[in-house]
């Protein structure tokens, strides 16, 4: 039994109406792939941006770190030299004190110098005249 002509378009139509469908579907998995690789490409260079933040970030706080030992630091000092000015300044207000009851003594003293002074004048008869 042999083909004719009519018999072989015929099939040739029915497998072109056949593929046609799985024709498109190919392409349009074509295009997704595409579209895929596109978002592929797309996502490689965001995760390289994220990279470089995150490298940058991780940079940021080592200097933070840093700088927060050196503020630590700092305060420690300050504690300490805060601690030192608290005892020159007792030491200092204990050395005033001395000296200004010193001082009071020697005002009194000299007070008392001008009361004898003025009593013996005012005890002198000899001195007075009215």
């Amino acid at each position: 039994m042999a083909l004719t002509n009519e018999d072989i378009q015929a099939i040739g139509q029915l497998l072109d109406s056949k593929l046609n469908p799985i024709k498109e579907d190919v392409q349009t998995l074509k295009e997704d792939v595409q579209t895929l690789k596109e978002g592929q490409s797309q996502l490689r260079e965001d995760v390289e941006i994220l990279k470089e933040d995150v490298q940058t970030l991780k940079e940021g706080q080592s200097q933070l770190k840093e700088d927060v030992e050196i503020l630590k630091e700092d305060v420690q000092t300050l504690k300490a030299e805060q601690s030192q000015l608290r005892d020159d300044l007792r030491k200092t207000e204990g050395n005033l004190k001395e000296e200004i009851q010193k001082e009071c003594g020697l005002v009194l003293d000299e007070v008392e110098r001008v009361h004898n002074i003025l009593d013996r004048h005012k005890a002198d008869t000899t001195k007075h005249t009215a």
